[in-house]
């Protein structure tokens, strides 16, 4: 199954795992790196097939041959990293993480990490994503998905001499894929078209399709220049807010015209994608994909969200130092058959496999092993760990018996939004104030005021129940959905229609369950107030200034009544240490009757 080498392919690779990598490290200017894993799909999809009809010429095509070439190439890399993310999810991680990263570890031993993270609508873009150490293996789940069917395909169509069929199915298979693409926006959530398996194979399918039916062109400069600047246009492109979707099929194509049309020849553009450091980098693109998203998600839990210039460089070193080493001491050893035999190999696997999947299932069932975790806390710290799961309960049972009103009257306040609207109604409710949420994600905040009608609710219904109100108040969770100028069209729908209105701003930070437990388990974090302000979510300060310059009195500045903008403190306990908040931004019970009495006084109520 040996193909010609063409180094210009692990040139395309490096280019595209240092685009990935610097998406994730947050470098202005590559809010697209992340259609680095497109480029990916599409090497993929071209690399496999030039195997397997190499194979097919050479009349040595085995499906064994196959797997055991993939197994070699993917797991021994992938379980070295889990076997690591074992230790640091046992003895370092707080409970909410160790549950989430136990989970990780199962949905990436068996492939399914990308419909685990559909399972839990897990927003790509968000910087909560980015305390998941394992959350980018979604596009590995898909890539082994497909090569579960497609050797199998390949194989038999061969095998009965009926290529042409087989080239038409995939080109049907292609065709469907992005017609599915293009549709499912229309129907399905954001984190569903972005994972989902059907939605993607197209991109690999076209490297298929350039292995099958293109044959590499003589080389041009021009169209490979042209293939490269597709790429990076649409990299940059996202910088100012184009819609990926589509700018996607633009990658795509680029990629297409380098693989068709590079070469190793002497020019520039040739020298560019041939060069010794990027091929090498290249080469290692595997282990640098698997550790980069680890690395620094144990540095934004451990620290800030913000990373500094130096700390990324050295973020980034430590990066290379470790896929070097992967793959020179682990990817390297385990493709040579004569090193690691085949049953060797299939000695190595049963082991780690069934660890972590047991791991996964145990870390899940035990809360992030929380009751062995909060045992070895400091004594003097340890009531400052905040459990998401016991707060949980709480909640659960307090709203058994004080569950949100309905009803509208002119005694009624009227809350718009998401969940945190909910957290506003029972903060007054508690208060013995008449509160109603109506609920209304932001996103759909601009999309209602300006066609009248959009996600199950019309304009005119949403009036018709504020003027049954004596107030009306925005709350919704502008950090991660972005929603704050849909927020303010909103509210000056109200306004003018002579509807008292007001907007709860942002609050979001790091999970201070996690952030709690860090807090009590490490003596370095000395002054937990000042740890609290230093992981709020650096849009929120950004999102409450442009309501603060819009809006102005009409604007009550949630994140101030737990924070003191000067000293640079949050004070998220009662006197008895109780939280008032358990996860990123939703409030304990405690909370609903702390924040209750405040909105009382800044709503003269």
């Amino acid at each position: 199954m040996i193909i010609r080498y063409r180094p210009e392919i692990d040139g395309l690779r490096g280019i595209s795992i240092i685009l990935v990598i610097l998406f994730h490290a947050k470098v202005n200017y590559f809010l697209g790196g992340y259609f680095g894993v497109d480029v990916f799909f599409v090497i993929s999809g071209y690399l496999i097939t030039k195997i397997l009809i190499e194979a097919s010429k050479n009349n040595s095509l085995s499906l064994l041959d196959f797997y055991e070439r993939r197994i070699r190439r993917i797991i021994p890399a992938l379980y070295f990293l889990l076997f690591f993310l074992i230790i640091y999810c046992y003895f370092f991680q707080s409970p909410y993480f160790a549950k989430d990263l136990s989970q990780s570890i199962f949905g990436s031993t068996i492939f399914a990490q990308n419909f685990l993270l559909m399972y839990e609508h897990t927003d790509y873009f968000n910087l909560d994503t980015d305390l998941k150490p394992l959350f980018h293996l979604w596009s590995l789940a898909i890539e082994e998905q497909f090569y579960l069917f497609f050797p199998v395909l390949f194989l038999i169509f061969f095998v009965f001499k009926k290529q042409k069929k087989f080239v038409i199915l995939i080109f049907v298979l292609f065709f469907l894929s992005i017609f599915y693409y293009i549709i499912a926006p229309y129907f399905n959530e954001p984190s569903f078209v972005f994972y989902f398996t059907l939605t993607r194979i197209w991109e690999i399918l076209f490297g298929c399709i350039i292995a099958l039916k293109v044959e590499e062109k003589k080389y041009s400069k021009k169209i490979t220049l042209l293939g490269l600047f597709l790429i990076f246009f649409s990299v940059i492109l996202v910088n100012y807010s184009i819609s990926d979707h589509y700018l996607r099929f633009i990658v795509i194509i680029g990629s297409g015209l380098v693989l068709i049309f590079s070469s190793n020849k002497g020019d520039l553009v040739s020298n560019i994608l041939t060069n010794k450091l990027i091929v090498f980098i290249g080469l290692i693109s595997y282990s640098a994909y698997l550790w980069h998203v680890p690395i620094y998600s144990i540095y934004r839990d451990m620290f800030t969200y913000e990373i500094p210039f130096i700390n990324n460089l050295i973020i980034l070193f430590i990066t290379f130092i470790i896929a070097s080493f992967s793959y020179l001491t682990i990817e390297k050893i385990f493709r040579k058959k004569k090193l690691v035999s085949r049953n060797l190999l299939l000695l190595f696997l049963p082991l780690p496999f069934l660890t972590f999947i047991f791991f996964g299932i145990f870390g899940h069932l035990s809360d992030g092993f929380e009751k062995n975790k909060i045992i070895k806390l400091d004594p003097s710290k340890k009531d400052f760990y905040i459990s998401f799961t016991e707060e949980n309960k709480k909640i659960i049972n307090y709203l058994k018996d004080n569950g949100e009103k309905s009803a509208l009257n002119k005694d009624t306040i009227m809350v718009v939004g998401d969940s945190l609207a909910g957290d506003i109604t029972r903060a007054l409710s508690s208060q013995k104030i008449n509160a109603s949420r109506y609920s209304l994600n932001g996103p759909c905040f601009y999309k209602l005021v300006e066609s009248g009608s959009t996600c199950d609710t019309t304009l005119k219904d949403i009036l018709k129940k504020a003027n049954l109100s004596k107030l009306v108040i925005i709350s919704s969770d502008f950090t991660n959905e972005k929603s704050e100028e849909g927020a303010f069209k909103l509210y000056k729908f109200f306004v003018d229609n002579g509807i008292e209105t007001k907007i709860v701003g942002a609050i979001n930070f790091k999970y201070l369950s996690s952030t709690s437990y860090k807090f009590a388990k490490y003596n370095f974090y000395r002054d937990h107030k000042k740890l609290y302000f230093k992981n709020i979510k650096p849009s929120v300060f950004l999102i409450n200034d442009y309501f603060k310059s819009n809006i102005k009195h009409d604007f009550i500045d949630k994140l101030e009544l737990f924070c003191d903008y000067n000293k640079k403190e949050c004070n998220f306990y009662d006197q008895n240490l109780n939280p008032f908040f358990y996860d990123t931004k939703h409030l304990t019970v405690e909370g609903y009757f702390y924040l209750g009495k405040l909105l009382i006084k800044s709503l003269n109520l």
